[in-house]
């Protein structure tokens, strides 16, 4: 008689709200890590991790602040502030990944700090601006090149000029450290007039410094812990103040106010806020101003008919109760909605209409891990859209969470080995790129060429909900379990069963091996952020690469046969250089004689 198998073959990624027992044992639950549940349905381990190259000393310094910024010249920068440090982030001339110090003297303050660029309608470039709570910005030009070759007081490069990457006609660049002032050239390959002699500097990179900006009528007194840019011009929030200072939209360091009847178009601006500011973020159509505690604002402006002058409004999209921003960091926008975490610890959604913006209180996506959000200390933690996914970096707990928005599916929390993670930036190959929260160091996380963590293996799980196979109440057995998917030829995949809550009615634990040669099939299947082909490009950046070729396996499992309620099944493996994927398992299970006396009550 054949036997007929009761599968699971979708995955709808991991909770940890509902009863486990009373839930779809498609679900993952509490216990899982470092499974993805992939694009094409499979479910199985994440790729690994590697360093981010520099030349850089490491120290004991964490990650405050970090941007992703292509210039308008078309350069891709991530910057990362640690303490009075300011790294860049860049792939070189060969496309790898390089990491460079621009700064090591930035303005002292005790904000982490908030970066946003703005155009400089003098210099006609964009600009990076940084908040380090200080009255003052840092700005950096994003002006760099590569030394081709020096005189004693010339610095050329081997292609185009130094004006089209930004450097000023005259002005400085800094060389290893070494700061060299120039007269002429910047329209030319060669800068004149450099002094001191820029001799040695041939091979190392060039850049204009960073600068500290003072600001026109911004109180010493008020330190700047938030700046945004919207409409060209640059918000001031500060963690001690409900005032919201506004620049004029073609000098960014000007603050001067005008009185409202002659304010024209692009006018400095100041607003009060019913909170102390918690920072900002754009949307199409306006500025959204969070508040600490309870509220978040929103100003709109209209021209005049002449198109001269401009009037503002203000309004509340969400007045209530820890309804504000727990942190600055853990906002996004995407889609038409804002994403950001609130006081009462859940994922708050706002939405952006055409006419209206408003908060969407019934929609709440952190409600099916509601549990782990409210467990979490949510101090420097941040959000980022990648690759149909929000990231949410928990630094406190060492743990990053991604959840897939075209599905509304969280997947289990990631936790990478030997390593901690404070922020996450997307380079230039939009790979996903971790930073340290205790060190001055950066990796490519779910890094396509890797299946281990550096040199560490990858601890995976995938536990799933209890599987009553439609009978709650009825005793069940089986004496197989069938399972078929992908494994690469060193892993090893540990399949476990437990019968009835937590393994009441006994286990059973077997492996399989990527050598069991007999169920195995050759297939050469490109890396993904799980190790699965996801479509028209890898989900972790670049080209489809082989780090070991996962082959086909499908087998069968004896197991001596128990009577059992409920059944809970997961999946682990830790191996050096291994990855696993799972499309479908199940038992041959049935419904047996016993007609439940075990738990009759007499």
């Amino acid at each position: 008689m054949a036997e007929r198998f009761k599968l699971t073959n979708r995955y709808k990624g991991y909770v940890n709200k509902p009863e486990p027992t009373n839930l779809d044992p498609e679900y993952m639950i509490p216990g899982s890590q470092n499974v993805i549940v992939n694009l094409d349905g499979s479910i199985g381990s994440r790729k690994g991790v590697s360093l981010v190259p520099t030349a850089i000393a490491e120290v004991a310094e964490a990650i405050t602040a970090r941007i992703d910024w292509k210039t308008s010249r078309g350069d891709y920068f991530t910057l990362v502030r640690y303490g009075t440090k300011l790294d860049a982030i860049f792939k070189d001339e060969a496309g790898v990944l390089t990491t460079l110090r621009l700064s090591a003297a930035l303005a002292v303050g005790d904000s982490e700090g908030s970066f946003t660029t703005v155009f400089d309608d003098i210099r006609i470039i964009d600009k990076m601006l940084l908040a380090t709570g200080t009255d003052s910005l840092t700005s950096w030009s994003g002006a760099i090149l590569k030394v081709s070759a020096v005189t004693s007081n010339t610095i050329t490069v081997a292609s185009g000029t130094w004006g089209i990457k930004g450097f000023a006609t005259t002005g400085n660049v800094v060389i290893d450290g070494t700061t060299y002032a120039y007269t002429g050239g910047s329209d030319t390959d060669t800068l004149t007039g450099v002094t001191p002699d820029p001799a040695g500097s041939v091979g190392k990179y060039a850049f204009e410094p960073v600068v500290n900006e003072s600001l026109t009528d911004v109180p010493t007194t008020y330190k700047i812990d938030f700046a945004n840019v919207y409409q060209n011009q640059v918000y001031l929030g500060s963690r001690s103040s409900r005032l919201v200072l506004v620049s004029s939209r073609i000098d960014y360091t000007l603050y001067t106010l005008v009185a409202d009847n002659n304010r024209a178009a692009g006018d400095p601006n100041e607003f009060l806020l019913d909170d102390n500011s918690a920072g900002f973020l754009p949307t199409k159509q306006s500025m959204l101003m969070f508040g600490s505690s309870n509220t978040v604002m929103e100003v709109k402006y209209v021209l005049s008919a002449d198109q001269t002058k401009e009037a503002f409004t203000i309004q509340h999209v969400i007045n209530g109760s820890n309804q504000g921003s727990l942190a600055p960091n853990a906002r996004l926008s995407i889609n038409g909605n804002i994403y950001y975490v609130n006081r009462d610890k859940q994922l708050g959604v706002i939405q952006v209409g055409s006419s209206l913006t408003q908060s969407l209180d019934d929609t709440n996506p952190s409600e099916l891990v509601e549990k782990d959000f409210k467990s979490f200390n949510w101090t420097d933690s941040q959000m980022i859209s990648w690759e149909r996914n929000i990231v949410v970096v928990v630094p406190k707990a060492n743990v990053l969470l991604l959840y897939q928005i075209d599905d509304a599916l969280w997947q289990a929390p990631q936790i990478f080995a030997n390593i901690d993670i404070g922020m996450v930036s997307i380079d230039d190959d939009n790979r996903l790129i971790g930073h340290s929260y205790t060190k001055n160091v950066s990796y490519v996380l779910f890094d396509e060429t890797t299946n281990n963590d550096i040199d560490a293996e990858i601890d995976t799980i995938a536990i799933f909900a209890y599987n009553g196979y439609g009978e709650r109440s009825r005793n069940k057995d089986f004496g197989m379990y069938y399972q078929d998917g992908y494994i690469t030829s060193g892993g090893k995949l540990t399949r476990t069963l437990l019968f009835d809550f937590e393994g009441a009615g006994g286990s059973d634990i077997q492996s399989f091996k990527g050598t069991e040669t007999n169920y195995l099939q050759s297939a050469g299947v490109p890396a993904g952020l799980g190790g699965a082909p996801i479509g028209e490009r890898d989900l972790a950046g670049g080209s489809p690469q082989f780090v070991d070729t996962e082959k086909r396996f499908r087998y069968i499992d004896s197991l001596v046969a128990r009577d059992f309620y409920e059944l809970q099944v997961s999946y682990s493996q830790k191996e050096l250089g291994a990855s696993w994927r799972l499309v479908a398992h199940g038992p041959d299970v049935d419904l047996n004689s016993n007609n439940n006396n075990d738990i009759l009550r007499e």
